[in-house]
């Protein structure tokens, strides 16, 4: 709870409330209601006429875009450390263990280890493992049912993390190494010698017995296996002896003679070891990525499956820096169990400094179930069911995060829902940062159409509150496939019903939706706020400008507003989002001779009309195919404008494929062309634009970095170019010069200046070519003898 005081509600714009269904209104259907209804809640809110700083430090600018690639980042396989050991209690009752060539469950009935034996396997071939009984001689030892496994990182062995359960006579022992797990028996207390000690383990599985050798029993198939190796018993003094063991009708029968029982000194141990082998395990295979953004840990978090076999697909998320590197020890498995995860998504919430991963749990038929994860370290919440149960079968799912700092934030969660044959919904659920739903399942179209593939927007806005909004869309099929959408707002509530988005002749396919822009002054801000849908329609991009259900362009072919020779070629899976000021659209192309790539392209919205303002840049042109992509926009999670993330699924063969992924940063904000010299600051004074470079939509910000603290500047503009010496810095304005007023940079030497278009100085600001140059002046008492200096220049390109 933050310390702001609350002053005004938070003000929503006219909200839609649908109706429930009417009794006996296409039969028995249970879900009835198009809106949880919730209360409407209220956020805690800044004082009259304060609003939020920028959520933007000196050290976070961008490298110069012109000159910038794409960053490399490859997030394959390998990146998951294999040498690692992964423990998790994911919720469902036991403590699961990941390694490198296998993962086990330890619960209170067996114990199950499950061999990796490749991505191609049809499934999983567990071996389950359970202590039947325990005896010495006649006697038989009491043993503790149904106890709870208990993970030891160390202390109850001599090395490695030990799994146990405390059985009363017994302490059963599991040493947990990366390729095997090493099977204990433990007696602290002396037996009552009145023969020979038999421990009997249940054993089933699919696999077949390949038989006994010198080193134990195999169980395998064609694939690969499992190895139970033959015991041994050890003493505290040392003293070692082989344990006989039997496979007796699927039972392991470990036995300790009594002479050695009656000589032994305890504890005493007997110690088996359990391993997996495979017949080729090179097959790791990871696939369909996607990526949020947190601003308070400055983290990509990129999620991703893996391949167990080909019914068992685990989730994996690990967080990267800015520039793409992956941080240490970042990685951890969303789910390592089991059952099947697919098709995940993630977003953030900034407030809670939190992920949330949603996936299919149960293959293509099954539940929608989710987790959460700390942005800044591997904590996780629980697994839990996103869905509420509803009859039919769930799939596509999709999640939206919150930007905003002011309680309270949520998730928002849509998926399909196949209630009947010739009836599909998009269905939709709220959840809180505490994993708990905020409010039943609700239908964001529960209509008897084909309603399928929801996308929602990565988040829903930033401020101001009051128009922020989640945006979903989805594909309606008729006679032709069209683009639906609805909104609603940051707690669920629908605001904008189901609407068409496109109603022109052709299939629309794979829909997606951008963030909405930046605007608005106040609580309440200035009504809905624009946002970009595309989706592929005969090959080509296409995509529209909305205004909550209202079209602010036509039905646009981007690939042809691109323009260039990349018209003739076939493009696929597109996904655009906003940094608030402008879109960014990734998408696959399939170039004559080639395999598909991914490239991306910069749209700029305004005075009515949507601009190519970067066509067709290669992010991934490999040999392999590249498809799928999804993006980050930090800003759309409260932090820095014109810096993204892309990933994608790179196609290597059958079965296999890869995670992959670039960093972009905006073509939008212009570029330096001159470089000044070094100021008091001890660094060259630098000088970027915020906001939208539209001259119609005036929300441009320029701010200075660099500068000496606490000294009097002023930008200044001018339609030409130049380098000359300045002061102690170089001069890269020229032209028809014109000055901004005076302004002070703060403590850390930066300045703000938004744009004030009724000042003198905006009859230099013009669209389109030759461009307008900036530069900021500043006071250098100490730098020399001119007492002054400047930054860099930035020439911008602005839109109308």
């Amino acid at each position: 709870m933050n310390s702001r005081k609350i002053t005004l509600a938070r003000i929503l714009a006219p909200m839609t409330m649908i109706a429930p269904l009417a009794a006996g209104q296409r039969g028995v259907k249970p879900l009835v209601a198009t809106s949880h209804g919730m209360p409407e809640m209220q956020k805690e809110q800044l004082p009259d006429g304060v609003y939020p700083e920028p959520l933007v430090r000196p050290d976070q600018r961008p490298v110069d875009s012109e000159a910038q690639a794409p960053a490399s980042l490859t997030a394959t396989g390998p990146v998951i450390d294999f040498e690692q050991i992964y423990f998790d209690r994911p919720g469902d009752g036991n403590l699961w263990v990941r390694g490198a060539t296998y993962k086990a469950r330890f619960g209170a009935d067996a114990v199950e280890f499950v061999p990796f034996l490749g991505a191609q396997a049809p499934r999983n071939f567990p071996v389950r493992f359970t202590l039947e009984s325990i005896s010495v001689g006649e006697t038989q030892l009491e043993l503790a049912r149904d106890v709870e496994p208990l993970h030891d990182g160390g202390a109850l062995s001599s090395g490695g993390d030990v799994i146990y359960y405390d059985r009363g006579s017994v302490v059963e022992h599991y040493v947990i190494e990366t390729d095997s797990i090493e099977q204990r028996f433990r007696f602290d207390r002396p037996l009552d010698v009145g023969g020979d000690l038999l421990i009997r383990v249940a054993v089933s599985s699919d696999l077949d017995c390949a038989g006994e050798d010198a080193d134990g029993f195999c169980f395998s198939n064609e694939l690969g296996g499992v190895r139970y190796g033959r015991a041994v018993v050890i003493d505290d003094t040392g003293w070692a002896s082989t344990s006989p063991t039997r496979l007796v009708d699927g039972t392991l029968e470990l036995e300790v003679p009594a002479d050695f029982l009656a000589r032994a000194q305890y504890p005493l141990t007997v110690d088996p070891l359990v391993s997996a082998f495979t017949a080729d395990n090179s097959s790791q295979s990871t696939a369909n990525p996607d990526v949020a953004f947190d601003e308070t840990n400055q983290a990509y978090a990129v999620v991703w499956e893996h391949y167990f076999s080909q019914n068992d697909n685990d989730i994996w998320v690990q967080t990267h820096s800015t520039t793409g590197s992956v941080f240490a020890g970042s990685g951890f498995w969303i789910d390592s169990t089991s059952d099947n995860w697919l098709r995940p998504k993630i977003a953030n919430n900034n407030r809670h400094d939190q992920f949330m991963v949603v996936a299919i749990e149960g293959g293509y038929s099954g539940q929608i179930s989710g987790r959460t994860r700390d942005a800044g370290s591997i904590n996780m919440g629980l697994q839990i069911r996103v869905d509420g149960q509803e009859i039919g079968l769930k799939s596509s799912p999709d999640i939206a995060g919150d930007p905003d700092l002011a309680p309270p934030t949520y998730y928002g969660i849509v998926w399909q829902n196949n209630w009947e044959e010739d009836d599909i919904d998009i269905h939709a659920r709220v959840f809180r940062t505490d994993s708990v739903p905020h409010g039943p399942t609700f239908a964001i179209d529960g209509s008897t159409n084909h309603d399928y593939r929801p996308t929602i927007s990565n988040s829903c806005g930033s401020y101001p509150w009051g128009s922020q909004r989640w945006t979903v869309v989805w594909t309606r099929q008729g006679a032709d496939a069209n683009t639906y959408g609805c909104q609603m707002n940051w707690n669920g509530i629908i605001t904008e019903p189901s609407f068409p988005i496109t109603t022109a002749a052709g299939s629309d396919l794979y829909p997606t939706v951008s963030t909405i822009l930046d605007g608005g002054v106040g609580d309440s801000g200035s009504g809905p706020r624009p946002y970009l849908v595309a989706w592929v329609k005969g090959g080509d991009i296409w995509g529209r400008v909305m205004q909550a259900s209202t079209p602010l362009t036509p039905e646009t072919n981007l690939t042809a507003l691109e323009g260039g020779s990349n018209q003739s070629n076939s493009q696929l899976t597109p996904a655009v989002e906003s940094d608030g000021s402008t879109f960014v659209l990734a998408y696959a192309e399939a170039r004559p001779g080639t395999s598909w790539d991914i490239f991306v392209a910069e749209y700029d919205y305004a005075g009515g009309q949507l601009y190519c303002t970067d066509p067709n840049r290669l992010a991934a042109g490999s040999t392999p195919m590249e498809i799928n992509p999804m993006l980050a926009s930090r800003h759309a999670a409260g932090g820095y404008w014109g810096s993204f993330m892309a990933v994608w699924h790179q196609i290597n063969g059958v079965n296999m494929a890869d995670a992959e992924g670039a960093i972009l940063y905006s073509q939008s904000f212009g570029h330096t062309y001159c470089t000044s010299n070094s100021n008091t600051s001890g660094n060259v004074g630098h000088v970027r634009m915020e906001g939208s470079r539209s001259v119609a939509n005036q929300t441009m910000t320029l701010t200075a970095e660099d500068c000496p603290a606490l000294k009097p500047g002023l930008f200044f503009l001018g339609n030409g170019q130049v380098n000359a010496p300045f002061g102690e810095g170089r001069r890269c304005v020229g032209g028809a010069v014109k000055r901004f007023q005076v302004i002070v940079t703060d403590s850390a030497g930066i300045a703000y200046q938004p744009i004030n278009f009724n000042a003198n100085y905006a009859a230099g600001i013009a669209a389109g070519g030759p461009g307008v140059n900036y530069q900021f002046w500043f006071r250098d008492p100490a730098g020399g003898p001119a007492g002054f200096n400047v930054t860099d220049g930035l020439h911008v390109e602005h839109t109308p």
